[in-house]
This record gives structure tokens, C-alpha cells and sequence, in this order.
């Protein structure tokens, strides 16, 4: 039997950030720091990335990534069911959050990882070029982003597979538990289907009404009409009249157009584009 006047609070450390706690804020084992910044986080205004670029920082109190700190809480929340308890997540803390929206806790875990694969994409593209811009000068907003030429779409093609392989396994517990063939499979459907669809999104969002650029990698775009500058990375051998001659005089340009014009009309929202993302990743059949 305690003692009177004793409290039977004992000291706990925070699961994501291993700062010492008497209370279990957010229904689970985290401190109250923790909790502010979840309610504060989880509206979807911040977009944070990654600082190693892995969404695997490690834990603890050497934590000095955001992204990570988020994404731990929402496992955490995810494996208590802490997410569907109201009280939760009004009650323990007096912080207040009025235009906070309902949690999402299998959005949130696409959205982070899917930025993570995004900052792989665009400073990997970068990183390959003769002239690479500092770390410091890459954003997933403003790139920077140059005209396509043969071997960055060559290189981009590498990179998108590669990552694809990464975003499955650490945004859908399941996949990790298919077999090798079934996940090759869904990385190179989620390629062939993904990539255009990404490309006129991010395309609207960064270039707007702009009719004279379309995303063909994460870093890179193509001109239009379209810049025979090109070919200057093409080995040797390639049929570039033939190329040029089709892209300039076929439909290429026309059906580019058409779709940027499509992607422009539906003004698809960023939550809506994550959901029809995970809908591709997920379709095998045509």
C-alpha cells in the first residue's frame, strides 16, 4: 500500500526522443515536449524532410530529425490505437490546436515517406550533374530543375526503381512480407503508371499555366517544343534526326499538352494525389 502523500507516478523515458517523463502523454509512453509537437505537426502544414534522408534516424535523445520524430510518434499511435481516442488527445495537455484536422495515420506514413523519396530522387538527379548545387541551395519546392538531356533521364529511370523498392517497404508493412518476384513486380507497375501521373502533378503545382516546361524526372523537364539540346549526353550512334523528326512532327508535343491541360483542369489536391499514388502502387492489373 503507498505510502501517504506519495504519488504513484514513476519516472518513464519518452519513446521517441528518451527524455525522462512521469506522465504517458498522447495515451502512449511519450513527454509532454513530444505531444506539443505532434498536435502542432499533425495539420499536414509542415512538410518536413528527412536529415539523413533515410526515414530511419535513430532514436533517442541524439534525435535531431523532425520527420522521424513525427513519423515515430504516429507508429507508436498507430499500435496503441491511440489515434481513434478522443480523449487522448485533448486531455492531457493544455496546447490546443482549433485548425488541426482529423489524424490520418496511413496518409501521414505515405506523405512522409513519399518525401523521403522525393529528397532521394532530387538530390541524387542533382548530385549526378557535371555542376551539382550545394546541399544547402535543394529544396523540393524549387529544385533547382534544368532541362532534361539523355543521361539524367537515363540515371533518373535507376534512381525512381531503386526508391520505389525503399518507399514499399517503408510505407506498407505489408509489402514487406511479399516475396522478391511479387515486389518486383509492384515496383516496375508503380514505375511505368507512377512516374507521368507525378510528373503532370508536380508540373502544375511548380510550373503552373507555364506551357513551355513538363516534369520528366524529379529534377529535370522537357521543353516544348522540344530542344534537340537533348541528344548532347546520347551515345554515339543514336538516331537523333529520326527522334527529332519524330517528336517535332508526330503527336508527342500535341498529347503533352493535352495531358498537362487535363492535370490542369482537375487541380488535383496534395492529399488526393497520395491517394490515387497508393491506388497505382497497389494495381497489377491494367
Amino acid at each position: 500500500m503507498p505510502v501517504k502523500g506519495t504519488s504513484r507516478q514513476t519516472d518513464r523515458d519518452c519513446l521517441v526522443c528518451g527524455e525522462t517523463t512521469r506522465i504517458a502523454h498522447l495515451g502512449i509512453d511519450v513527454c509532454r515536449a513530444c505531444a506539443v509537437f505532434y498536435r502542432r505537426a499533425r495539420d499536414g502544414s509542415h512538410d518536413f524532410a528527412c536529415r539523413s534522408i533515410t526515414g530511419q534516424c535513430e532514436l533517442g535523445k541524439s534525435l535531431n530529425c523532425k520527420r522521424c520524430r513525427f513519423d515515430q510518434i504516429l507508429i507508436l499511435l498507430e499500435r496503441s490505437g491511440a489515434l481513434n481516442k478522443k480523449r487522448d488527445l485533448e486531455d492531457d495537455s493544455p496546447v490546443e490546436d482549433p485548425f488541426s484536422r482529423t489524424p490520418r495515420p496511413i496518409l501521414e506514413r505515405v506523405k512522409t515517406h513519399y518525401n523521403t523519396m522525393s529528397l532521394h530522387r532530387l538530390s541524387s538527379e542533382l548530385n549526378a550533374r557535371r555542376d551539382p548545387p550545394h546541399p544547402l541551395e535543394i529544396s523540393l519546392e524549387r529544385g533547382p530543375f534544368y532541362s532534361a538531356d539523355f543521361a539524367a533521364i537515363t540515371g533518373s529511370v535507376r534512381i525512381l526503381m531503386t526508391v520505389a523498392l525503399e518507399f514499399g517497404n517503408n510505407a506498407f508493412p505489408e509489402f514487406a512480407e511479399l516475396a522478391d518476384a511479387e515486389k518486383w513486380e509492384l515496383a516496375q507497375n508503380f514505375f511505368y503508371r507512377f512516374r507521368m501521373f507525378e510528373a503532370m502533378h508536380r508540373t502544375i503545382k511548380i510550373f503552373g499555366d507555364d506551357p513551355t516546361k513538363v516534369f520528366v524526372s524529379y529534377a529535370t523537364y522537357f521543353t516544348i517544343p522540344f530542344d534537340e539540346k537533348f541528344f548532347e549526353t546520347a551515345p554515339t550512334g543514336a538516331d537523333i534526326p529520326g527522334v527529332l523528326a519524330h517528336m517535332r512532327h508526330g503527336e508527342q508535343e500535341h498529347k503533352l499538352r493535352e495531358l498537362k491541360d487535363r492535370f490542369y483542369r482537375l487541380n488535383m489536391s496534395d492529399e488526393e494525389f497520395l491517394v490515387v499514388a497508393v491506388l497505382i502502387f497497389w494495381t497489377t492489373k491494367n
